[in-house]
This record gives structure tokens, C-alpha cells and sequence, in this order.
């Protein structure tokens, strides 16, 4: 079975450009009405639809959520905020770090470095 991600953005060029030249992805199919991208062989395709994410409380109400593993947190954090994404929050667990904020069309994503993987 293969897996792949399903996304609804408001603006679909506006999605292109962070996913691409912020987050890294790779551009499989650009169409008119869709954007196939891809990343370490998982397929993300990404539609235009009317409206932006409704709101929910993130790590509280039901979602999904998609987790980009960098390097360096607080560097892409940085960067992130520079570029005017906001943080929810930030943490840290016996494994990770991670920082969850607001991407595109209010889709909430999260940014994880991995610390210690036994």
C-alpha cells in the first residue's frame, strides 16, 4: 500500500511557494487546478478550494497535521518567523524538538529535529 497527502489550500500559488521554496518539496505536476509535489518518495497533492482551514486548538481537537524533520529547529524557526508564519508553540519531548505554527491557508504544521532516537 502506498500513502500520499491530501491538501485544500485557498491559493494555490501562494501553497507552491512555501512548500517548494520554503520547505523544500519537490514539484512532481503543476496543473491549473493542482500541485503534485513530493518528498523522500511520499506524495503530497495540494487542490485550490474557496476558504481558509477553520480554526480548532492544535494537540486538542481532532486534525491532521503535517511534520517537516529539519536539522536545526531554532534556525528554521527563525526563518519561518521572518517570512511572517506564526508559532503556536514549541516544545520538547524525550526524542524531539518541535514547534508548531501557520502555514498556508491555515493549515497548521509542525517543524521537528530530532534529539535522541533509541
Amino acid at each position: 500500500m502506498k500513502i500520499s497527502t491530501l491538501l485544500i489550500v485557498k491559493n494555490l500559488e501562494e501553497a507552491k511557494q512555501f512548500y517548494v521554496e520554503v520547505m523544500g518539496l519537490t514539484v512532481v505536476k503543476v496543473c491549473s487546478d493542482r500541485l503534485e509535489l513530493e518528498v523522500d518518495g511520499h506524495q503530497i497533492h495540494i487542490f485550490e478550494g474557496e476558504s481558509k482551514a477553520r480554526p480548532y486548538r492544535h494537540s486538542s481537537d481532532a486534525s491532521s497535521t503535517l511534520v517537516f524533520w529539519v536539522a536545526n529547529l531554532e534556525a528554521k524557526k527563525l526563518e519561518l518567523e521572518a517570512l511572517g508564519y506564526k508559532f503556536i508553540h514549541t516544545n520538547e519531548n524525550a526524542y524531539s524538538k518541535y514547534g508548531a505554527f501557520w502555514g498556508p491557508s491555515g493549515i497548521v504544521h509542525e517543524i521537528s529535529e530530532l534529539i535522541n532516537y533509541n
